[in-house]
């Protein structure tokens, strides 16, 4: 389950400025350009600190390259989906930036108006659009772009889609959320869908009534947009093979959510017997709970989820550097025909 949103001051604003620009003394290396580590120096430069915590994360620290968490990137895009799920609240604001940021609106609004202007003052007036899209526009890494935008969303600065596949959320509070879980490991029984051969957790024709189901869920038009595990794991758990909008924020295709619909209900069987196909109607809620690394391929992949990927070559994923959402798709749409 995503943790709780914490806060952690580490660091005073700057006055906003209308583009973000990065100073020879504080360039970051190439490396550093390429993974979604750059975000952290962006924010800081636009005078947008972010929360120390998700800095962290995001930047690499070892305590989050771990074999249940991953890496830092997957463990903030996990921190961070507490948010998606959520209301508005101005609290998200210090789940997004350091907590010194917002005192120091705070004693701003206090000096000009005292305590009854500081307190009925949205705080998100302080957050121009400009500095975010600055800052996506400046964010070299493909993964990196993607949290950029999971926050300008978070932050209601872009406009949801109307034509993405819509999902209301499941609420932290609700018992069977919190029954599905979201570590490293979390994904090896849908790349096990994809060998060829020699399949660990493989499934027998007719099985799809027994303990293990591959189950798809699929809009409208029959294509897929959802691959979910029952029996296999935690049950309910899925990947999205589509971007969905959940609560206005538009979540990247090869994202972990847990699906939540009637068990009982008699849909269509998949091809072998497997599964069922589940019609995007019949799902009553979903929940965003992170990236996986296929939300990104290539060097990109490698660059943002490192030592992620390194677990699932250790817990012999099948072909975790190259493995893609088009892969899942294909299986997806042979099983449903």
């Amino acid at each position: 389950m995503a943790e709780a949103i914490g806060y952690n001051p580490t660091a005073k604003m700057a006055d906003p400025v209308p583009k973000v620009e990065i100073t020879p003394e504080a360039e970051p290396a190439p490396e550093v350009e390429k993974s979604p580590r750059q975000i952290v120096q962006l924010f800081r430069s636009a005078g947008l600190p972010l929360e120390s915590g998700l800095a962290e994360m995001l930047e690499e620290n070892p305590e989050f390259q771990t074999s249940r968490r991953g890496c830092g990137f997957t463990h903030a895009t996990r921190r961070v989906s507490e948010m998606v799920a959520g209301s508005r609240r101005p609290e998200n604001l210090g789940g997004i930036f350091d907590h010194s940021l917002l005192a120091d609106w705070d004693e701003e609004l206090y000096q000009k108006g005292g305590m009854e202007l500081s307190e009925k003052t949205d705080k998100w007036t302080f957050v121009k659009k400009e500095l975010l899209e600055n800052i996506l526009a400046q964010t070299k890494s493909p993964a990196g772009k993607l949290f950029v935008r999971l926050l300008m969303d978070i932050l209601e600065f872009r406009k949801p889609d109307p034509n993405l596949p819509s999902v209301e959320p499941i609420k932290s509070s609700d018992g069977r959320f919190s029954q599905v879980g979201n570590c490293t490991t979390a994904e090896i029984y849908f790349y096990d869908q994809i060998k060829p051969y020699d399949r660990i957790y493989s499934l027998s024709v007719g099985d799809s009534y027994g303990s293990h189901k591959i189950n798809y869920v699929v809009d409208e038009s029959g294509d897929p947009i959802f691959i979910e595990k029952v029996g296999l794991g935690d049950d309910h758990s899925a990947i999205s093979l589509k971007p969905i909008q959940e609560n206005g924020v538009e979540i990247p295709a090869g994202s972990l959510f847990a699906l939540e619909y009637d068990d009982d209900a008699s849909r269509k069987k998949t091809r072998a017997d497997t599964g069922s196909v589940i019609p995007l109607p019949d799902l009553k809620k979903a929940r965003f709970l992170r990236f996986t690394p296929l939300v990104t391929e290539g060097e990109d992949r490698l660059n943002a989820f490192g030592k992620h990927i390194e677990m699932q070559q250790h817990n012999g994923f099948y072909q975790p550097e190259t493995i893609s959402v088009a892969d899942f798709t294909k299986k997806a749409k042979e099983a449903i025909v």
